[in-house]
């Protein structure tokens, strides 16, 4: 069972955006979409912190991950439970710094964000038992998630 989450008190509505950046070397726009979890995690040093999911889609390639505050060493397992459904445990790829865990299927994890109105991701952080964060999606963010995808195709 997942360590409880703590909801961030007078938490401000977030407003995100899709950054864009030019690669100078090969002309291509890339694009940069992050969203902050509602809750905190305690990270190795017991401070809390947000876990962000990630969308980046660099010279035509895209990438979906879940950036985690804390370090995951070798735990690829993950649990993701979209709005009030089942949790679905899935493997992703880990991040070579092991903060990080990455969709095997970034459209796919994309395409259900972009109608998902809550998103709780659980992971294992070293040494710990799991965890988890959970995320609001505004309208603003499933239409972030729906431009991603059609920037990245």
């Amino acid at each position: 069972m997942p360590e409880e989450v703590k909801p961030l008190k007078n938490a401000p509505i977030q407003k995100t955006e899709i950054r864009t950046k030019e690669d100078l070397l090969t002309g291509n726009t890339n694009y940069t979409l992050s969203v902050s979890s509602d809750t905190t995690v305690a990270n190795v040093v017991n401070i809390s912190e947000k876990a962000t999911i990630i969308a980046r889609c660099k010279n035509g390639e895209l990438d979906t991950y879940v950036s985690t505050p804390t370090y995951n060493a070798d735990y690829e397992s993950v649990d993701i439970r979209w709005n009030d459904g089942r949790a679905a445990n899935e493997y992703w790829s880990k991040a070579k710094s092991s903060d990080a865990l990455f969709a095997n299927k970034p459209r796919t994890f994309l395409e259900l964000a972009s109608k998902a109105d809550t998103l709780v991701f659980g992971w294992k952080p070293y040494q710990r038992q799991k965890v988890a964060a959970k995320w609001s999606f505004t309208d603003q963010n499933r239409k972030d998630f729906k431009s991603m995808l059609q920037r990245c195709s």
